[in-house]
């Protein structure tokens, strides 16, 4: 055996290139090389050019935790994304500016290792979230220095010290975040729309599965009541009612085809990876919501153009269409006015408590993103807690605070989490029914608005106890915990509550959701236990209306924004088919 060891030792010897082989070798390969980029530019490494301006000292560089916090409105996310402008951006360029990160390293994120723990997109706020870089941090007052250079609406908690392996997002235990959302979200889809009228059906088919709602019954009861005695008539509420669902349908059809050219170019891309077809489809999606909105924009205006002219004509047809939107105005005022003073019960938020306690544990999301199948092991995820807590009344208005502790996430998966809580609740379906999200069955699932949203903080549970070992501090946002809540306050709540009071979001999503028609797309709201994956089976093009919806209610906003708000002058005049609020 040693004497085959030596014999392979000296014919690998004997048979390696020769120096003069290797150099021939190479010298061909360069003028090969040299051939080939014939009239291209080369790069030319050389000492770095001096521009006249004297070198910065080298300064010795720590790896480190930045713990920050900011608020996602005017941004298109967290990661850098040029040319749009990110959290990230103006993050590295405060870096730079304080001298955190020397100017010949300012131009790459590579070169200091830049890594997020967690990251958030377009107009997502983040209380905490961590990034991981190596920094000069021999000033003691760096922190101060690096907010000087960042607007209010970004902040850095603090900096600290971790060891060289240490990365932010892979060796985060986990995550939690919050979602805002008023208490009348979760109260039932008015009557005699096309959801509530669905619901009914179902319950004729399906006796006792519906759950009662007597409490949801006398709100909608008490609005009719009121309307009556300000001297509407039961007709024209219908009349108004149908108006709206007609023009969202409409709206749907304009953002429909967007969609579905968008989802099969995604998937057309066979050599993509799951990120970059989700990435890539989620592109697509904006694009096209923003197209579709431009488009509905100047739909509406030359409708707009059209009305005022036809507006011109007997006495009697102007009268009537004034009287019409005085009435349209009557009933979004008296609806709107109702949904600010309406309290959440004991009951109702119980409820959903219980829904939410559904999430808890391991169980295939699928359903709850995009791109992912039952049969792929990443949908797989597991919720640690769901929390929600009582109402607090914020500018005439009760908003809940729902926590979601989780080891991970995927796109969208809050969003449609949050909003098959409010559908379950609202629409009186079994809360059994939640778990044939989680199985085989594909289910279309809207999103609920982004604006509620915002990274509470990354966890760091585990890495904690191995960085004691090495003489660090914990990395917590304890220790900034009153400087985090004046924040919040400050630059994320005010910021959601007072877009909600002046866009009606919430209210716009979930009126959407309740007037869409067609097919069975939100079927497994009202049917059987049985029959929830079949019900969605029955539907030709479900799939692509289910997308559809989440792009197009935020079309629809756009066109009701349009219109006379409770509280604009009442002077200013309704088209008679404008949108009713609910």
């Amino acid at each position: 055996m040693a004497g085959d060891n030596n014999n392979r030792k000296g014919k690998d010897k004997w048979n390696r290139p020769r120096t003069n082989d290797r150099r021939d070798n190479k010298r061909q390969r360069r003028d090969d090389n040299q051939k080939e980029g014939e009239g291209k530019e080369s790069r030319v490494w050389g000492p770095r050019e001096d521009n006249g301006e004297p070198r910065e000292p080298r300064k010795p560089k720590r790896k480190v935790a930045v713990m920050i916090g900011y608020c996602g409105t005017g941004y298109c996310g967290m990661q850098i994304n040029p040319p749009n402008k990110t959290i990230e951006e103006d993050l590295y360029k405060a870096f730079v500016e304080a001298g955190a990160i020397s100017k010949d390293n300012a131009g790459d994120l590579k070169k200091s290792g830049f890594m997020r723990a967690a990251r958030t997109d377009k107009g997502v706020h983040a209380a905490g979230n961590v990034v991981s870089l190596k920094l000069i941090i021999e000033d003691p007052d760096i922190v101060e220095k690096i907010n000087s250079h960042l607007p209010d609406q970004i902040r850095v908690w603090g900096i600290s010290r971790t060891n060289k392996a240490f990365e932010c997002r892979k060796m985060c235990s986990s995550r939690i975040y919050e979602y805002l959302i008023p208490s009348y979200s979760f109260l039932p889809p008015k009557p005699e729309s096309a959801l509530a009228e669905r619901l009914e059906a179902a319950n004729k088919k399906y006796p006792g599965v519906k759950r009662a709602d007597p409490e949801g019954e006398k709100f909608w009861s008490d609005i009719k009541k009121k309307l009556l005695e300000e001297g509407i008539v039961e007709s024209d509420i219908k009349k108004a009612q149908k108006i709206a669902e007609d023009k969202e349908q409409e709206e749907l059809q304009q953002t429909q085809q967007k969609i579905l050219d968008a989802r099969a170019k995604s998937q057309g891309k066979k050599e993509e990876t799951s990120e970059e077809k989700a990435n890539a489809e989620k592109e697509a999606e904006e694009k096209a919501e923003e197209e579709a909105e431009e488009k509905i924009e100047e739909t509406a205006e030359e409708k707009s153009e059209e009305k005022s002219e036809e507006d011109v004509n007997t006495p009697e047809e102007k009268a009537s269409k004034l009287k019409f939107s005085e009435m349209v105005k009557k009933i979004k005022i008296a609806e709107h006015e109702a949904r600010r003073a309406y309290r959440i019960t004991p009951e109702r938020l119980e409820l959903i408590r219980e829904v939410l306690k559904q999430y808890e544990g391991v169980h295939n999301f699928h359903n709850f993103t995009i791109s992912k199948t039952f049969k792929d092991p990443s949908s797989q995820r597991n919720m640690k807690s769901l929390t929600v807590s009582e109402g607090k009344i914020i500018e005439n208005t009760e908003w809940l605070s729902i926590k979601i502790h989780g080891q991970s996430f995927m796109m969208h998966q809050i969003r449609k989490m949050i909003a098959m809580t409010a559908l379950i609740v609202r629409c009186g379906t079994p809360v059994s029914h939640l778990k044939e999200a989680f199985g085989r069955a594909d289910l279309n699932i809207p999103k609920a608005p982004g604006l509620g949203l915002l990274l509470e903080q990354p966890v760091y549970d585990a890495y904690n106890l191995r960085l004691g070992t090495f003489g660090y501090d914990p990395l917590s946002f304890d220790k900034w915990k009153d400087e985090v809540e004046a924040f919040k306050f400050k630059h994320i709540y005010d910021k959601i509550y007072s877009e909600e009071e002046r866009e009606h979001v919430f209210h716009k999503f979930f009126s959407f959701i309740d007037s869409f028609r067609g097919d069975s797309t939100f079927g497994y709201l009202a049917v059987g236990p049985k029959d929830v994956g079949a019900e969605e089976e029955k539907s030709s093009n479900g799939i692509a209306a289910g997308v559809a919806a989440g792009v197009a209610a935020g079309a629809a906003a756009v066109v009701a924004s349009k219109f006379v708000m409770a509280g604009d002058d009442e002077d200013d005049e309704l088209p008679p088919d404008a949108d009713t609020e609910g």
